[in-house]
């Protein structure tokens, strides 16, 4: 099933305190990681440039600036190898790969635009399965199973949080996707919490598990 919305933006930098001029790499990026939580896909950066315009696009964003993320397991053409056979090959893990046409595009109004919102965006995608993330060290994954947050976005700050507080020592700084710390809530949190197709039997789980919920003689 393909999903296709679009829509427009308005009161984003101010909720999220960004300061002026806005850096609208840092914007997309946010918009992006939100995505690839909420779907459980990885969104890489294709390619920006200055929009001049099209028919099916406002003219509000004639001349703005276009930001184009792409799904990372959109499939792609069978590319022959042109290295020799008896020298090494590559040994990264190949990526299920889908016809999903996945991509997200943001456009930014220039300055001179009258547009009264802050960016719009437009957003086309197949569901299918997100590629399995075995990157992340254990001791992170421990922590994310002793310290569940109640999303991937919100683990992930959390977890940034903690490395830079040094409570992960063997841990140096480096960037998670999203998708990464996705994967990995889902596995260590998720399944633990949602444990039933049944919504009342997850939220009978999650009170009784929960450390401000007091319970007597092994009831509510």
């Amino acid at each position: 099933m393909i999903i296709s919305y679009r829509f427009c933006v308005a009161g984003f930098y101010e909720a999220h305190k960004l300061p002026e001029p806005v850096d609208s790499t840092q914007v997309s990026q946010i918009i992006v990681d939100t995505f690839s939580s909420a779907h459980g896909v990885t969104f890489i950066k294709g390619d920006n440039y200055n929009f001049k315009g099209e028919r099916d696009v406002p003219s509000t964003l004639a001349q703005c600036i276009k930001m184009r993320y792409k799904c990372q397991q959109q499939a792609r053409k069978f590319t022959a190898s042109k290295h020799d056979y008896t020298k090494t090959r590559n040994r990264v893990r190949k990526l299920q790969r889908f016809d999903c046409k996945g991509q997200i595009s943001i456009y930014f109004p220039n300055a001179q635009s009258d547009a009264s919102f802050d960016f719009a965006l437009d957003y086309r995608h197949a569901i299918h399965e997100g590629s399995k993330h075995f990157g992340v060290p254990k001791c992170i994954r421990d922590w994310i199973h002793n310290n569940p947050q109640p999303s991937p976005l919100f683990q992930r700050e959390a977890l940034i949080q903690a490395i830079k507080r040094g409570e992960l020592p063997t841990v140096k700084y480096r960037y998670f996707p999203v998708s990464h710390i996705s994967y990995w809530w889902r596995k260590k949190v998720a399944e633990r919490t949602y444990i039933s197709k049944d919504a009342w039997v997850n939220v009978d789980n999650i009170l009784r598990n929960h450390p401000s919920v007091f319970t007597g003689n092994g009831a509510f």
